[in-house]
């Protein structure tokens, strides 16, 4: 049934890895047409060129196709979901990170022992809340937000291409997320280093 995978065939390796980088191309894009125009050709020449029985391998097994169809969307759609809630959630991080920024400009112009944790919790108040409101680069963010009506066709992305999708997850974002957090936990370390350094500095 896998007779086309043949290890000796320098051509199968050769279409693989052509096909295979522009899949990842594509998955890295989140262009879904450039996947499935990548994706039929290489089926169609897998069946064609290589002898694959690709279309006799559906046909013959109906009950596994189909279960193999339901399952497949089942996984896509629960990797919708995670990955739509790490869009929002980057974006909620990104907010709140600029908020704590114009709070931070205004307690620098005030004497005041209070802490920005404290501001941003229990000093609070009505007045700040309804001048963050107002405060213009706030509005413009707040415009940017991902919404779920707006992101439609990544949605679809992340259900139809999802397998590309995990790869592309991993070597992109989640290292890059490991890497943020091993940078944030140790801040303190580096912002030792650099006074060390820059202490004797004229």
């Amino acid at each position: 049934m896998l007779t086309f995978f043949i290890i000796d065939s320098i051509w199968w390796w050769i279409a693989f890895s052509t096909f295979g980088g522009v899949f990842l191309y594509g998955g890295i894009r989140e262009n879904g047409w450039v996947l499935l125009i990548d994706l039929i050709i290489y089926i169609l020449l897998l069946q064609w060129v290589f002898n694959a029985p690709i279309f006799k391998t559906i046909f013959s097994n109906p009950g596994l196709m189909l279960s193999l169809f339901v399952g497949y969307f089942v996984v896509g759609t629960s990797w919708s979901f995670f990955k739509w809630y790490m869009r929002v959630s980057d974006f909620a991080k990104e907010f709140i990170k600029k908020k704590e920024k114009w709070v931070q400009g205004k307690i620098d112009k005030m004497s005041d022992p209070y802490s920005l944790d404290e501001y941003m919790n229990e000093k609070w108040d009505h007045a700040w809340d309804k001048e963050w409101k107002s405060y213009k680069k706030a509005q413009y963010f707040m415009s940017d937000r991902p919404l779920a009506k707006e992101s439609k066709s990544d949605i679809c992305f992340w259900i139809g291409y999802w397998p590309v999708s995990v790869i592309v997850f991993f070597f992109e974002d989640f290292i890059r997320r490991i890497i943020e957090t091993i940078v944030e936990k140790f801040k303190t370390i580096y912002e030792r280093i650099e006074n060390k350094v820059y202490k004797d500095l004229k």
